[in-house]
């Protein structure tokens, strides 16, 4: 990677930063260049992670198992426990991935993302319907033996009863929150 560029990245990654509010969130910037496994792998062996979550990607073919290769190469390597998210669009599609992680061996719980708002046709569909919340979680929970941890939607009226939900359907755990929805406007 060009210098050049690696400049323009971290001034633009700064820029968004002076616009968040992070509150009492203690964090810490980190912009690095590299192959990108190689430098996921380095971080966490420096920091002695104890935990790595994985995002999945290319939801087109099940028999690669929903993992992209930047994904499969850290986990191949890692010496630290993995829970990989997965989203699908509908409760075939959430179920597939689900035993497609579970028979890969690679994660040790699997967060199931009911509330995402970038997918098209369930995510939020699923984060916001509570019947479908059962309904999702209870499949995805026979599709496993694995620890499932729900991934709940703020964006209800009360989400105690989806975190309920979540527990009757089998879920071991809750990831709390996703996606705010938002507006914004530029009064210039």
């Amino acid at each position: 990677v060009k210098t050049d560029h690696v400049n323009q990245w971290r001034s633009s990654f700064d820029e968004f930063l002076s616009q968040v509010d992070f509150g009492e969130v203690t964090w810490q910037k980190e912009l690095e260049s590299g192959v990108t496994h190689d430098v996921i792998l380095a971080t966490a062996a420096a920091r002695q992670a104890d935990l790595l979550v994985m995002g999945t990607t290319g939801r087109s073919q099940v028999a690669r198992i929903l993992l992209g290769s930047t994904t499969r190469r850290i986990l191949r390597r890692l010496p630290c426990a993995v829970i990989v998210s997965v989203e699908g669009e509908d409760t075939r599609e959430f179920c597939e991935l689900v035993d497609g992680v579970s028979r890969s061996g690679v994660a040790q719980a699997i967060e199931v993302n009911i509330s995402c708002p970038n997918v098209k046709a369930g995510g939020i569909v699923f984060g916001t319907d509570l019947k479908a919340a059962f309904g999702l979680l209870s499949a995805v929970r026979k599709a496993t033996k694995l620890p499932v941890i729900a991934k709940l939607s703020p964006n209800v009226t009360d989400i105690t009863e989806f975190a309920r939900a979540a527990r009757d359907a089998g879920c071991d755990g809750l990831s709390l929150i996703n996606t705010l929805l938002g507006m914004s406007i530029d009064v210039r």
